[in-house]
């Protein structure tokens, strides 16, 4: 039975294809395998389309034979009957390009996973705040970001020390906020039960982390975070300081424009649906100038009470730069948009 595995990769000098001669096989067991994920640097998206390919060489490095695959749309690839107990160039080539080439040893009998980092994205350490409405770990896992710290949400106190800290924050690059994280006594203070000026030292320290470098991603239902901290750069619909008061979009499946040419080509398209799959999300009514608008929705609805009404042009996807560092806030659940264009959406505003 395979075993599967994970070898760190040796990347070597990039040369030319070596000049092989063609020889009979002399046998051997080709039960091997590679798995991995091209990368195309230029835009930080995952590579479709290229030619990944691999020799079989004997010890007198002669060639027995060659495997190749193409790269699917997602960048992974597979190659598949190696023999075992043999270093393999791997070569990755789109057009007449070789993009990438690295050895690799491949024990008898095994799959080999090659490692990949994070395309587009160098975000450095990254710590999770975990919500009850949306879940940052599996979107992490499939943009290639793995470098990441969960950071329990759910429990006030835990989450009011970690965020009022500045020197918690310090140890990463970027924050993730997953919608349904406790906020009462952590963003906002609606009973005047926070004594300690929890509050108050989570938004300044938030604030600071960005002003430093720092990246913020909040999504869904945690739009607090981005309407306490920063209340100018964007106007959400309802009380600002009123918990939750602009979650009253209706559920169901928006079309939304892409409105960046970046994105547009790193995508390759310039609209999808996106799906708000819980009872209600928080809509944008405007944002400022310096904000920009990656997606747009040309009208949704939403309900206060018993009453229903239409929204027209509703930002859906934004991000601002806040001295040194960078905001991004998606109106959608992330975890509910992995299919489609939503994974390369993700990936381009967290690269670029």
């Amino acid at each position: 039975m395979r075993t599967s595995i994970l070898l760190f990769v040796a990347l070597s000098a990039c040369v030319n294809d070596r000049n092989l001669t063609y020889v009979k096989d002399y046998g051997g067991v080709y039960e091997s395998s590679l798995t991995g994920r091209a990368c195309d640097a230029d835009s930080g998206r995952w590579l479709e389309g290229a030619v990944v390919y691999t020799h079989i060489v004997n010890d007198a490095d002669e060639l027995i034979d060659t495997r190749e695959t193409y790269t699917g749309a997602d960048g992974t690839w597979t190659l598949d009957e190696l023999r075992g107990g043999q270093t393999y160039t791997v070569y990755v080539q789109y057009g007449n390009d070789i993009v990438d080439m690295f050895n690799i040893e491949v024990p008898d009998s095994t799959e080999v996973a090659v490692p990949t980092a994070a395309c587009g994205a160098d975000l450095g350490r990254v710590a999770v705040i975990t919500g009850n409405y949306d879940d940052w770990e599996p979107v992490l896992t499939e943009v290639g970001v793995t470098n990441y710290q969960v950071i329990n949400g759910l429990t006030g106190d835990e989450l009011g020390q970690f965020l009022s800290g500045p020197e918690n924050l310090a140890e990463f690059g970027a924050l993730f906020f997953a919608g349904g994280h406790i906020e009462e006594d952590v963003l906002y203070d609606s009973d005047g039960s926070d004594t300690a000026g929890t509050v108050t030292a989570v938004r300044t320290a938030i604030r600071d982390f960005v002003s430093a470098g720092g990246f913020v991603y909040a999504s869904d239902w945690s739009y607090d975070v981005v309407e306490l901290c920063w209340p100018d750069r964007i106007d959400f619909l309802g009380d600002d300081e009123s918990p939750d008061a602009a979650q009253l979009g209706e559920p169901g499946t928006v079309r939304a424009s892409l409105l960046d040419h970046a994105m547009v080509e790193a995508v390759g398209g310039d609209t999808r649906d996106v799906s708000f799959d819980l009872d209600t999300w928080p809509l944008i009514e405007s944002v400022e100038d310096t904000v920009t608008i990656y997606e747009r929705a040309s009208e949704v609805t939403y309900r206060d009470g018993t009453e229903q009404y239409t929204q027209s042009d509703v930002p859906l996807l934004v991000s601002f730069y806040p001295d040194g560092g960078k905001v991004v806030f998606s109106s959608w659940r992330t975890a509910a948009n992995l299919d489609g264009r939503g994974p390369s959406v993700i990936r381009f505003v967290l690269g670029e």
